[in-house]
């Protein structure tokens, strides 16, 4: 009899138990991870890793840097001021500021805004809510927009190297050059993962290659030289680059201290 006893409250204790942690699981889609600064997660403080649910606004605070990964896979990194929705299943509404978005090969992901969305799949992209505007520059590879609903819907396809502007009208233009705001985070570009670590890089592309993904240039030779003044350690970089495109080699000098 106390064997049956036992046996039937350690069956209550484990389906009790095991419901509330599977509510829990199942209920949250994405994991947020504050770089810098402060972040809200449906409205409070994100701790150093926070799992966030379906509905929940996320919003990077003054100053602030913040990772969103998708448990689908797609990741974003929000700017300070940037405020998103997720809605689960690989969609996201977009409300204000700036974002860069990157989606691996077997990925879905849509933006939604007031003005339009936006669909990638294996593309990375930095969106930003200015003016009234959606704007999204494509980093790497295609970006599908649409405006309107049914029938009537606008569509269309931005490239990397472009910029779209979704407003009254809807427009697309070749960018000379992108002004990564991530610090560094987000790399313009072919991407090559055996670069070496702790070596800067340059990029380059043939002048009348406006709008084209650039190349890193191969790092000839790297002085690195150190001196101590007073309660300053200057460093200076002095780093030769040669460029395939036109056979003509550069060279890059920084100091920090």
């Amino acid at each position: 009899m106390r064997a049956g006893t036992f046996g039937a409250i350690a069956m209550l204790a484990v389906v009790g138990c095991g419901g509330g942690v599977s509510d829990e699981v199942d209920g949250t889609v994405a994991t947020v991870v504050p770089v810098r600064g402060e972040t809200q997660v449906a409205g409070e403080a994100a701790a150093a890793v926070t799992r966030a649910s379906a509905e929940d606004a996320v919003e990077a605070g003054e100053g602030a840097l913040t990772r969103v990964r998708l448990d689908e896979g797609p990741q974003l990194l929000l700017d300070a001021g940037a405020s998103v929705t997720l809605r689960g299943e690989g969609v996201i509404d977009l409300g204000a500021g700036r974002v860069f978005v990157e989606v691996g090969a077997r990925e879905q992901l849509e933006i939604r805004a007031e003005r339009g969305a936006l669909r990638a799949s294996d593309a990375s992209f930095s969106a930003v809510i200015e003016d009234g505007r959606l704007q999204a520059y494509v980093v790497r590879g295609e970006l599908a927009w649409s405006r309107g609903e049914g029938e009537d819907a606008e569509r269309g396809l931005a490239a990397a190297g472009e910029t779209l502007h979704l407003g009254d009208d809807v427009r697309t233009e070749a960018t000379t050059l992108w002004q990564d705001w991530t610090g560094g985070l987000a790399r313009p570009g072919p991407q090559d993962t055996n670069g070496p670590r702790g070596v800067g890089t340059l990029e380059a592309r043939v002048p009348d290659e406006v709008g084209l993904a650039r190349w890193p240039l191969v790092v000839r030779r790297l002085d690195v030289r150190v001196r101590v003044e007073g309660d300053l350690a200057v460093t200076e970089v002095d780093q030769l680059f040669f460029n395939p495109a036109s056979g003509i080699a550069g060279r890059a000098r920084c100091s920090s201290s």
